[in-house]
């Protein structure tokens, strides 16, 4: 499940960036899809995390939940200072 998220995560991104270009390549404003299409990339890893926490929470294994929730704050609190 986890490795079919990042694969379709990837296909998406990958998608919308390509519509993105052709309507550059029509002289079409294309910033809108380029943008959506780097944003779907880079949020696929948090959204696969996430998916680990629950899978994790779902096992009773709470220790490698609050792990995972962990590391999404850390990815989080990265991508905010990284926007600075």
């Amino acid at each position: 499940m986890i490795g079919r998220t990042l694969a379709a995560g990837v296909a998406l991104s990958g998608l919308v960036i390509a519509a993105g270009l052709a309507r550059e390549a029509m002289r079409l404003d294309a910033q809108a899809w380029l943008r959506a299409g780097i944003i779907i990339l880079v949020s696929t890893p948090y959204l696969r995390v996430l998916q680990l926490a629950a899978m994790f929470a779902r096992q009773r294994e709470w220790r490698f939940a609050a792990l995972a929730l962990t590391v999404i704050a850390l990815m989080g609190l990265g991508a905010a200072l990284g926007l600075r």
